[in-house]
């Protein structure tokens, strides 16, 4: 039975260690200023070793924003804001969120 948990303990550790995707994205888009805002839930110990490492923003298949991230703000989340100049109600973007360690969120959004 201690072997068991033993067991179990050293499992759910390298687990932590590993990482895990963000959480949850939230996305705004500002139709006067052309400014779309990321909120990316990423609970992490330390922002400075585990954070989210890339953000990318397409639409259709085109690539409008890549952005690499060394570090978090704080271990809670992550806000960013980017301006999309021509972008137009209806189209649909599609954002995703990639963890330095292992993970993708990815999550669609129409601009209305």
């Amino acid at each position: 039975m201690k072997k068991m948990f033993l067991l179990l303990g050293i499992i759910l550790s390298l687990a932590l260690i590993q990482g895990h995707a963000p959480s949850d994205l939230e996305i705004s888009f500002d139709s006067e200023e052309l400014v779309l805002t990321l909120v990316v839930t990423h609970q992490v110990g330390n922002p400075t070793n585990h954070h989210v490492r890339t953000i990318r923003v397409y639409e259709g298949g085109r690539e409008l924003v890549v952005q690499e991230l060394s570090r978090q703000d704080d271990t809670g989340s992550v806000t960013l804001l980017y301006r999309l100049p021509g972008a137009q109600a209806g189209m649909v973007l599609t954002v995703e969120a990639e963890c330095n360690r292992v993970g993708t969120l990815s999550q669609e959004f129409i601009i209305e």
